[in-house]
């Protein structure tokens, strides 16, 4: 009695409302069912592939082994049966070996090849020489103070009081200091009469140099009107931001006036690498002196040309500069020299075919010279 009751339990439809686990009393709570084991697997239906062919209306994520064909795990995707790796199965593989099997083209680069194997691209690389990585001329820049807040593209530090550096143009009444190639907008700063208070840095936007770039290209126009005051400076540098520190002093007024043009150049070296990023700086220190002004700041960046790389590339240990690729009979391609043609020749009815192929060409450039020969008589008769 007690058997029919497990078996009338064990084959009784029922429905569980919560995780089953099998060799773990804990089963995930994202999970249906979860197995546990450290001796033993899984094992999932296994068929051929005409059996799994005849499975009535397979419900979609359906899983079963196939043992013939090609086999593995399949999956019914809702239209097709397909591989654990999608649905192309063109790739096989074949114990150490791995074959295309479709009947068709390949194509690498190209989703149209035209030819069995067809490989399309394009050498890359080179560039190099000068760009331009920084430029600014003030024209996109309001008009009155620059900003102080750090972040921006470019903003003033402020350690001292009184005016600070200003967007100006020449109807601005505060456009004090002119440079003679200041135009349109520029920025300037003057004087404010709060003695040895003025100590205002403009930081220019940042600019990062690319990886093959070996140095720079610095230029700008500035003005600095000097008026005896002990302590007054002008001073420009290149700085770098990632590290936090000055890389090289451009200019450095303390007791002379300058209107000018600054065109230097900067190399990298030690710890002020290429990929870093930089700004460049221009404090003003004010005491009796009129002011100071920049404009037409440009940044250029020398680099070395990047190595190349090129659409197909075949390594046999012939390999070399100048050579070409040739066939034995067998269709297997190795590199030549591309005088390797010629020294093939031995036969002599290779020598002979080359004769009456140039015999050919000088017997049609004969007859050529005899028909421009009889025009130009006929022209001249007329």
């Amino acid at each position: 009695m007690k058997k029919r009751l497990l078996l009338s339990f064990l084959f009784a439809p029922f429905v569980i409302f919560a995780q089953v686990g099998i060799g773990t009393t804990s089963p995930n709570s994202s999970s249906i069912l979860e197995l546990k084991s450290t001796s033993q697997g899984l094992l999932t239906p296994r068929m051929t592939k005409g059996q799994r062919n005849a499975i009535t209306s397979p419900a979609t994520g359906l899983l079963i082994y196939q043992t013939n064909n090609t086999a593995g795990f399949y999956y019914y995707d809702g239209s097709n049966w397909v591989t654990f790796g999608g649905g192309d199965t063109d790739w096989t593989i074949s114990g150490n070996n791995i074959y295309n099997a479709n009947t068709e083209n390949v194509g690498v680069g190209t989703i149209t090849p035209s030819t069995k194997f067809h490989i399309k691209g394009t050498a890359s690389g080179g560039g190099g020489g000068s760009s331009t990585i920084y430029s600014e001329n003030f024209s996109g820049i309001p008009i009155g103070d620059i900003t102080t807040t750090a972040g921006i593209t470019l903003h003033q530090e402020v350690s001292g009081s009184g005016t600070y550096w200003e967007s100006v143009t020449p109807t601005e009444s505060y456009a004090l200091v002119v440079c003679s190639n200041c135009v349109g907008r520029w920025i300037n700063i003057r004087f404010d009469g709060d003695f040895d208070a003025q100590n205002e840095v403009f930081v220019s936007g940042k600019f990062t140099p690319s990886v093959t770039a070996t140095s720079l290209d610095i230029n700008f126009d500035y003005r600095y009107v000097f008026d005896n005051g002990t302590g007054e400076r002008f001073k420009a540098t290149l700085y770098n931001e990632t590290d936090g520190n000055d890389v090289t002093t451009l200019v450095n007024l303390t007791n002379a006036s300058a209107n000018t043009s600054y065109s230097g150049a900067y190399t990298f070296s030690g710890t002020n690498a290429a990929t870093d990023a930089y700004t460049l700086r221009f404090r003003y220190r004010g005491r009796f002196g009129t002011g100071a002004s920049v404009d037409n700041i440009v940044v250029d960046e020398n680099a070395t040309a990047a190595p190349s790389s090129f659409a197909f590339r075949l390594e046999d240990g012939t390999e070399g500069a100048g050579k070409v690729l040739t066939s034995d009979a067998n269709g297997n391609a190795t590199w030549k020299d591309p005088g390797h043609a010629l020294t093939k020749m031995s036969s002599i009815n290779d020598i002979d075919l080359l004769e009456e192929t140039n015999v050919k060409l000088e017997t049609q450039q004969v007859q050529i010279n005899e028909l421009k020969a009889l025009v130009e008589t006929l022209l001249s008769n007329k």
